[in-house]
């Protein structure tokens, strides 16, 4: 009854492209929330949940200004994000000891991560405002989380970095698919 009703006041004030567009946002925002709550449960279960929500907030405030990989299956993204935040928290239970080294790594990782941003799929980057994109609020969040690990001892702050490097890797590889995928097109 509520989507018959949420289906109609769409009809009346949007057109098939927008409402296209709002289906995607609400499915993709579904999507989200049952596999972060998920992947909750799992790392609360292995004593490491605090560190997941610390990272998925962090990786969740970098992509709104950075974008990333988008998988087109929901068990890709899962499989994918999963093996994203035990990345970065086996990272950090390896080296959290070592927060000054962390920092210094994140720093060039951050200037690439910046640099390759807005990392768009072919299909978003047709759809996307680039003459509206601000880089500098990106740079700010990122500034702010590695200014924010100098400061603290916690090595909790630690994962903030971890996120930029990983993140800043999946760039990299993102960039050059891109480019290899664009040239191969080209060539034919």
């Amino acid at each position: 009854m509520i989507i018959n009703k949420l289906n109609l006041f769409l009809k009346k004030h949007y057109n098939a492209t927008q409402i296209e567009e709002i289906n995607y946002v609400i499915q993709a925002s579904l999507n989200d929330l049952s596999k972060t709550l998920i992947l909750a449960v799992l790392f609360s279960t292995q004593g490491y949940l605090k560190e997941f929500i610390f990272a998925a907030v962090v990786v969740m405030v970098l992509r709104i200004f950075a974008g990333g990989f988008h998988l087109k299956t929901y068990i890709g993204c899962f499989l994918f994000s999963t093996s994203n935040y035990i990345l970065i928290i086996g990272l950090w239970e390896l080296t959290r000891q070592y927060q000054a080294i962390i920092l210094y790594t994140a720093i060039p990782f951050a200037i690439i991560f910046i640099y390759l941003s807005p990392m768009l799929s072919k299909e978003k980057e047709q759809a996307f405002n680039f003459e509206s994109y601000n880089k500098n609020k990106l740079i700010l969040i990122v500034g702010l989380l590695l200014l924010f690990q100098g400061i603290n001892k916690d090595p909790i702050y630690n994962i903030g970095s971890l996120c930029i490097i990983v993140l800043s890797i999946q760039h990299i590889i993102m960039k050059g698919v891109l480019t290899y995928e664009k040239n191969h097109q080209n060539s034919h």
